[in-house]
């Protein structure tokens, strides 16, 4: 970086956290993401506008990489920013692997992919049994973890429907 860079990020660094705050909350998504990139110290003063923007209200699947982010925002500084969680169930056997795809070809119907990585092994209706308790177990360590979760919605959702979930609008 050029020293005439330097000075120009070195101004914007100095600027009151509030007046930060108030540039990136006039943002669209894509420059806040790359204004908060540009320095550490622009980066600690967006936190709130970025929490409040990309994770008040989150949606899930109910597969397990799903719930691992679920999980990961709930232990993040992110977690107080989260208002809202909606759990789509619609179309859930094509994306949990102990569940039988539209074919009825299962992807192993005798492994099962534990939060902890190790796979556990039984008939279908044992692994179907524990990965339940174990989905149900995460959901609500995490959101018990969410100290301004207000709504927790679940249901067969098309996409088309809860692409807006959460979207704010004016009066």
């Amino acid at each position: 970086m050029s020293s005439s860079q330097d000075r120009k990020l070195s101004l914007l660094e100095s600027l009151p956290t509030e007046l930060t705050e108030n540039i990136a909350a006039h943002l669209d998504d894509k420059s806040l993401i790359a204004f908060a990139a540009t320095s550490r110290t622009i980066n600690a003063d967006t936190k709130t506008v970025y929490g409040e923007r990309f994770f008040a209200e989150l949606k899930f699947c109910l597969h397990p990489r799903s719930l691992k982010v679920l999980s990961a925002i709930s232990e993040s500084q992110y977690a107080e920013r989260v208002t809202s969680v909606l759990f789509i169930t619609k179309n859930f056997a094509h994306a949990d692997p102990t569940y039988p795809m539209s074919d009825g070809w299962y992807v192993d119907a005798r492994y099962c992919e534990q939060p902890d990585g190790e796979y556990m092994q039984g008939t279908y209706a044992e692994l179907v049994k524990r990965t339940i308790e174990l989905d149900s177990k995460t959901i609500a360590d995490a959101l018990s973890s969410l100290p301004k979760l207000r709504a927790v919605i679940a249901g067969d959702i098309d996409l088309g429907d809860w692409s807006t979930f959460g979207t704010r609008r004016d009066a």
